[in-house]
Order: structure tokens, then C-alpha cells, then sequence
């Protein structure tokens, strides 16, 4: 992915002013499979928003943290109490990742 750098240094998301690299750095950086549900976030509360425009590393992380929240609501494995556990009632429990 590459930056169209944002010349102005202000964040688009909370107006205040950053080295114009710190806009950039981390959305190109974010892992590939992160980085469009991480954008979508963002998109959906400001849509007239695009990465080339930046977000500062606040509102990055704020968002990196929604996008997680959502995907951790589906169940993605079951596992069991060990038997000699105090707590297994042998219910399966699902974790939320």
C-alpha cells in the first residue's frame, strides 16, 4: 500500500497536528488481513475518510481496538475444563478471540 502523504501534518479524525510520517506509518505498516477491517471502522464514522489522507497513531489504535471488538463477538473454538479442574461442570465453554 502506498501513502499519498497528507501535507497539511493534521490529523483528518481528531484535527490535531503530527509529523506527517506518524499519518502514514502505521496503516501502511498494519498487517494486510487487519488493515481493510481496520479502515472499514474508521470509514463507517467518517466517510468522506481515506488512507491516503492518514490517522494519527491514537485514532489508529482506537480503531485497530473497534475493528477487534467486532470480530472477537463470533465464537471461534470450544474448548473443555480439565477434569481434575475445581471448576469443570463438563460444560464446553467458547472462547471469544
Amino acid at each position: 500500500m502506498k501513502a499519498n502523504p497528507n501535507l497539511s501534518g493534521l490529523c483528518p479524525l481528531c484535527g490535531q497536528s503530527f509529523p506527517r510520517s506518524l499519518l502514514h506509518h502505521h496503516i501502511i505498516t498494519e498487517r494486510p488481513e487487519r488493515r481493510q477491517p481496520i479502515m472499514d471502522e474508521i470509514k463507517a464514522s467518517h466517510p468522506g475518510w481515506s488512507h491516503q489522507l492518514g490517522a494519527c497513531p491514537n485514532y489508529w489504535e482506537s480503531y485497530r481496538h473497534l475493528s477487534g471488538v467486532a470480530e472477537a463477538a463470533q465464537p471461534s473454538r470450544s474448548f473443555q475444563v480439565a477434569p481434575e479442574s475445581p471448576l469443570n461442570d463438563g460444560t464446553a465453554y467458547e472462547t471469544f478471540l
